[in-house]
């Protein structure tokens, strides 16, 4: 009869791996995730900037400031995310049973 023996270290390690795998596949999965919504909101901001490249360039010609456009670009983008994020958060929403 073999009787097998392995340190402490061993067995921690092996008793550990399964869920340091799993915090890893987590961890790679909300990079992923906020990576997507930072690519999102790039491209949202970037659609809206190019539907008002005129009125933008109009601004410009009777005298705006490069950041008045700036202020103005960004406070629309903050005011779509400042809407669209609670719809989409799951914090204000009820429980479901």
């Amino acid at each position: 009869m073999a009787v097998a023996f392995s340190t402490a270290e061993i067995l921690i390690a092996d008793t550990l791996t399964a869920p340091r795998f799993r915090a890893l596949l987590v961890g790679i999965f909300a990079v992923t995730a906020v990576l997507l919504a930072v690519i999102g909101v790039a491209g949202v901001m970037a659609c809206l900037v190019a539907e008002q490249t005129k009125a933008i360039g109009i601004r410009m010609a009777l005298g705006a400031q490069r950041y008045q456009v700036l202020a103005l670009i960004l406070r629309r983008g903050l005011r779509l995310v400042a809407f669209a994020w609670p719809a989409d958060s799951p914090l204000p929403r009820a429980p479901r049973n």
